[in-house]
């Protein structure tokens, strides 16, 4: 799937992992440029910027096109953006999208988040 293709908006979630551990953020899809640029609302916990830079860390971004139709874009890279004031993610690739199912790792994440508000 090429970038062109994304719709405006789209649900999206950017994994992040290193050595054995990952991290699962959810954003939204804002706009997309040149058939490689993908603009995102940037990512926020404890009222932080989260930041995507380091060494040794693969990236990913899976989008939402329809119910059940995902694609995900692997090694991408994620740079801070600003324009007019507002802060944004934009994510680079070099690669087409490949169609792909939830994370596996999401799914256990939600559980064990459901089972933590249980107690």
């Amino acid at each position: 799937m090429e970038v062109k293709n994304i719709p405006i908006p789209s649900v999206a979630t950017i994994k992040v992992s290193k050595e054995g551990k990952a991290a699962v953020f959810d954003t939204t899809v804002i706009h997309v440029t040149d058939d490689k640029y993908i603009y995102v609302m940037p990512i926020r916990q404890n009222n932080k910027l989260v930041n995507f830079r380091g060494e040794g860390m693969f990236r990913e971004i899976k989008i939402q096109f329809a119910p059940f139709e995902m694609y995900v874009w692997k090694n991408i890279s994620i740079t801070k953006f600003i324009e007019d004031g507002r802060v944004f993610l934009r994510i680079k690739t070099t690669t087409p999208g490949v169609r792909s199912n939830t994370w596996k790792d999401r799914a256990a994440k939600r559980e064990s988040e459901k089972e933590a508000q249980l107690l």
